[in-house]
């Protein structure tokens, strides 16, 4: 799995959080549409850790943004808490 930037891990935990992501599947779909939104040039949506909107992989979302990398990415922030 491909290691996030803090920020990004920072801004995930509290999204997870919030009471409007109840499951990390609206968690990845939020994200998504907020990335889509930023290439869009929105800047208001670019998602912390990222200066850029970071590419596609090969599963047409950003390499680690899988629903299980980032259920693994949040585990792993509440370890450490």
């Amino acid at each position: 799995m491909k290691s996030h930037p803090a920020p990004f891990i920072s801004y995930l935990s509290n999204l997870a959080m919030s009471e409007r992501h109840t499951s990390i599947k609206r968690l990845h779909r939020f994200l998504i549409l907020r990335l889509q939104l930023w290439r869009d040039g929105i800047t208001e949506n670019a998602i912390p850790g990222y200066q850029t909107p970071p590419p596609d992989g090969p599963k047409g979302y950003p390499v680690g943004w899988s629903i299980s990398s980032l259920r693994k990415s949040l585990i792993g922030q509440c370890a450490k808490s």
